[in-house]
């Protein structure tokens, strides 16, 4: 998937899954000061969303110097049924590119 995907849009797009907010977390590496700092600093959110075909989370991380960007999994079991109903709809827009 391309590095330019914006969650807002994302979310508005795939609203007929009627995705929902139903937790997350912010994380961050150590800094300034912290014992093992290495200079560089990094930066993870998650938000996971229940849809009524199954959970995914939307990963947003960035290492300093390093990369840069976004992921979407979902760690149900199967899995198929959302993450397929994601790419079909992104890949529809014409607005996604995808890796093979």
């Amino acid at each position: 998937m391309d590095g330019d995907l914006d969650i807002s849009q994302l979310l508005a797009l795939i609203k007929p899954l009627e995705p929902r907010r139903v937790g997350g977390d912010d994380l961050s590496g150590p800094g300034l000061g912290d014992e093992g700092w290495d200079g560089s600093m990094s930066f993870n959110t998650y938000d996971d969303y229940k849809t009524p075909y199954g959970t995914f989370t939307i990963h947003d991380y960035h290492e300093e110097g390093w990369m840069r960007g976004k992921s979407i999994y979902s760690p149900d079991k199967p899995r198929t049924e959302i993450m397929s109903k994601i790419v079909e709809i992104m890949k529809a827009s014409g607005r996604y590119e995808m890796d093979s």
